[in-house]
């Protein structure tokens, strides 16, 4: 058993604040929780269980984190420095699987963002674009494919390596015109 604290810790240059990291290892089963921390302004909570078998690694990952400032984020990451993204997001997610087996993994999580330039956050910049270029074309509608994203929630999941959402919402300005997009 132990414990970790720290008041501030760069991970790949992202600021985690006011965290402390519990850890126990007991039959070759390793635990690491953080009850509380905050990460650009958001808090956060997280669990990782790491289940050494002879058949493999298998885990189990938690985490929550509410109200991080998207801004804040992205001056910390080099990558996106040069995108002007604002706003707040919080996310929830829920992992299983064999670490080495990425077919095993299951998992499911939420997220909801409001902001400005949502779009051009990696990895949603690729969805989110290609979902409204598609819609533009498809319609006529040249205005959606520059649509400024300012609203995206979802709930997934993650199963036979598939990510799925029933319910993607995303919202946003295309030209002048609001625009509603529901997947």
């Amino acid at each position: 058993r132990g414990e970790v604290a720290a008041e501030r810790l760069l991970v790949r240059e992202v600021p985690l604040e006011g965290v402390r990291l519990d850890f126990s290892q007991s039959d070759r089963v390793l635990t690491a929780a953080i009850p509380q921390g905050r990460l650009a302004d958001g808090v956060f909570w997280s669990r990782l269980t790491l289940d050494h078998e002879r058949a493999g690694t298998r885990f189990a990952w938690q985490l929550d984190l509410t109200n991080m400032q998207l801004a804040r984020l992205a001056q910390a990451i080099p990558y996106w420095r040069n995108r002007a993204i604002t706003g707040t997001a919080s996310v929830g997610v829920s992992l299983t699987g064999t670490a080495a087996q990425r077919a095993s993994w299951r998992g499911e999580g939420w997220l909801n963002a409001k902001g400005e330039r949502l779009g051009d956050m990696p990895l949603l910049d690729k969805l989110i674009l290609g979902l409204f270029g598609a819609l533009g074309d498809r319609l006529g509608l040249e205005p959606l494919r520059r649509a400024e994203i300012t609203d995206v929630s979802c709930r997934w999941q993650l199963a036979e390596e598939r990510l799925s959402t029933q319910d993607l919402r995303l919202g946003g300005l295309a030209g002048t015109e609001p625009t509603a997009l529901y997947a």
